[in-house]
């Protein structure tokens, strides 16, 4: 259910799935990342998943609306994170 506050919505023009082990201590983890644009504006969007379970990227050209919690710019690019829903 969205709240009021800053929603994002798009499509979703790329999307992947970063995997790895962590420096600190060695543990796997995975990364949900996705490319959304509105239009205007190229937003990065990227989550955690289980490593230990097989995610799937985003499917491309899908409508996305994220429901921001927050949101960070560096060298030009917006990052946001938060609930997302991906049209069916």
């Amino acid at each position: 259910m969205i709240k009021e506050g800053l929603i994002l919505t798009g499509s979703i023009v790329a999307s992947n799935i970063r995997t790895g082990t962590r420096n600190d201590d060695g543990k796997a983890y995975a990364r949900r990342n996705a490319m959304i644009s509105n239009g205007v504006q190229v937003y990065t969007f990227s989550e955690s998943v289980d490593p230990n379970v097989k995610s799937d990227p985003y499917p491309v050209g899908k409508k996305a609306t994220v429901e921001v919690s927050y949101a960070n710019t560096a060298s030009g690019m917006v990052s946001v994170g938060g609930e997302i829903t991906i049209e069916k």
